[in-house]
């Protein structure tokens, strides 16, 4: 794979002034209308999740709901700051570029309509067909939040619709497309009535055993089981609207494998990896494998932390091991939102990286300590 990443290095690099999941100039591609059944089962049909378009109008400084000049004083449009991506705490990097340090893991939407006193009004709605998997009204720095499952190409995907001002659904509730789930608000942790918006994530579910995880690393209660939010990794959910928009037939496989590779980590073999059981198509030759006889599994990531492939490698590892990295690793500082640093010319994980990557190697009987 490291030799893939050198391959791709100077396309990379290219891209680097790119801010992350910035829209194109909208296309005539039509939308496919809700609840309309594509050819083949495995093609998506979405919807966006409000009545606010403007992704697909060339407006994003209407679309995204941004941070304030005290938080985001560096970026000359605050708008940014809504898209997915390395768009939050932006840091000095290598030949005079700016960084940015933490990754934002879906998009936050501005509200398309408010009442005479301001308050949003906007209905949120599901992106497609599925099962409400989680509804949050507790503690949580997203508020109140929803959780659908979705069947894509075979494999359980999710939508997570967060800081509703309330919800209309209960776990367990098969919707439709364009069901509403609730409506936009505010609620978490420092938001603002001016800021209110829909936080959208698209996002993998990583380990079906993330209890033991939790438990070995957390240690508290787990309040939010499964739909805690290390356990869930994402993808750029604008970024797949408007691929949709170019090709109608898209489907979620051909997408993820779109996605620019970053790093890649090889985690011990010999034992299941719950990851390519849920999600085959990230590897078929590795899904078929043999857990038992696997010497390592390889994973590659996108900068954000977004699984991209499975393969199985044939050089036994005894822990998370970096196995390669792209160029914008190396001019963007290590921006892998915490999980890899630099050791001399080479890269290893971090704290916070053995961490996370055990959780991809965590099993029903336990949870790795590197």
């Amino acid at each position: 794979m490291s030799s893939r990443l050198l391959v791709v290095a100077l396309l990379v690099l290219a891209a680097c002034e790119a801010a992350p999941d910035t829209p194109p100039p909208a296309t005539t591609t039509a939308v496919r209308s809700p609840g309309a059944e594509p050819a083949d089962p495995d093609r998506l049909s979405l919807i966006l999740p409000t009545a606010n378009r403007a992704l697909f109008e060339d407006a994003p400084e209407r679309f995204y709901q941004g941070l304030n000049v005290t938080i985001d004083s560096m970026r000359e449009e605050k708008w940014e700051g809504g898209q997915y991506g390395f768009v939050r705490d932006p840091v000095p990097a290598a030949f005079g570029r700016r960084t940015f340090r933490r990754v934002h893991e879906g998009i936050d939407i501005a509200p398309a309509e408010r009442d005479s006193l301001g308050e949003p009004v906007d209905s949120v709605m599901a992106i497609d067909r599925g099962v409400v998997a989680y509804v949050n009204t507790g503690a949580s720095a997203y508020g109140n939040y929803v959780v659908v499952e979705h069947d894509w190409s075979d494999s359980p995907v999710y939508s997570l619709y967060a800081h509703l001002a309330d919800t209309a659904v209960v776990e367990g509730d098969t919707v439709a497309q364009g069901a509403r789930l609730g409506t936009l608000g505010y609620t978490g942790r420092g938001i603002s009535r001016d800021r209110a918006h829909v936080h959208l994530e698209i996002a993998f579910l990583i380990n079906r055993h993330e209890g033991v995880w939790f438990e070995e690393y957390i240690g508290s209660e787990d309040a939010h089981g499964l739909f805690f939010g290390s356990n869930l990794a994402g993808v750029p959910p604008a970024g797949l609207f408007l691929a949709l928009r170019e090709n109608p037939d898209l489907t979620f496989p051909e997408y993820v494998a779109s996605l620019a590779e970053s790093y890649v980590i090889d985690l011990p073999g010999g034992q299941p990896l719950d990851l390519i059981e849920r999600y085959p198509w990230l590897g078929p030759e590795a899904a078929a494998a043999d857990p038992a006889s696997v010497p390592a599994w390889r994973i590659e990531f996108t900068q954000e932390g977004a699984p991209m492939r499975v393969e199985v490698a044939r050089t036994p590892v005894e822990r998370a091991t970096v196995d390669g990295v792209s160029l914008r690793i190396w001019l963007t500082s290590a921006s892998t939102n915490r999980v890899l640093q630099r050791r001399g010319i080479s890269f290893e994980p971090t704290r916070r990286g053995y961490q996370t990557f055990a959780l991809y190697s965590t099993t029903a009987d336990q949870a790795p300590r590197w």
